[in-house]
């Protein structure tokens, strides 16, 4: 609340709904890992929350993405969560806000940081061989993995093997040896 409305018409851009959107700004500089950013505007009936991440500086803001959450006449705005790769270095704007002038009030916002798993690319895969009657067992985590393809990738344009372009996950090789191999996997979900 008193916020100030962040554009004028000159430098309106994809990232808001509205060119007198108010909101609050961060400025997020990268460790080489994920982050997870959570953001609640705490509002009933005004409009929904918005998140509008930018890169370059202050004076030349470049739209990078912009997510938007659902509005609940009767309860409180969704949660806008999202996840992003930040490089080394790499400066992230975000600014947090409504969809309207109007869709102002408290809110919450967290965000997290996970380190990208060792086997998070195909050529990093953890190589382990195929032997009789030996198991082979791993505990590890699929969190701050980066997608493995892009959208017009021709594995995900010709394979039924993977669930969206986006779908992340961390990688195996393994050499067979004529034998059956039989692989389990299980995946335990974290809040």
């Amino acid at each position: 609340v008193g916020a100030t409305p962040d554009f004028d018409g000159a430098d309106a851009q994809t990232c808001v709904s509205n060119i007198d959107t108010r909101g609050v700004w961060y400025k997020v500089e990268g460790r080489g890992a994920v982050i997870k950013l959570e953001y609640q505007l705490k509002t009933v009936g005004l409009g929904n929350s918005k998140v509008a991440i930018f890169k370059g500086s202050c004076d030349n803001l470049v739209c990078w993405n912009s997510i938007e959450g659902e509005d609940h006449y009767y309860n409180e705005n969704d949660v806008v969560s999202y996840e992003f790769l930040a490089g080394n270095g790499e400066i992230f704007w975000i600014l947090l806000s409504g969809e309207h002038w109007y869709t102002v009030g408290q809110y919450d916002l967290k965000m997290r940081e996970h380190a990208v798993p060792e086997n998070d690319s195909c050529d990093e895969a953890i190589s382990f061989q195929a032997a009789s009657n030996q198991q082979y067992s791993d505990k590890s985590t699929t969190v701050g993995a980066t997608p493995d393809f892009d959208e017009s990738s021709s594995v995900v344009l010709s394979s039924s093997c993977i669930a969206n372009w986006y779908s992340r996950g961390v990688w195996y090789r393994f050499e067979g040896n004529g034998a059956i191999v039989r692989i389990e996997y299980q995946l335990n979900s974290v809040a």
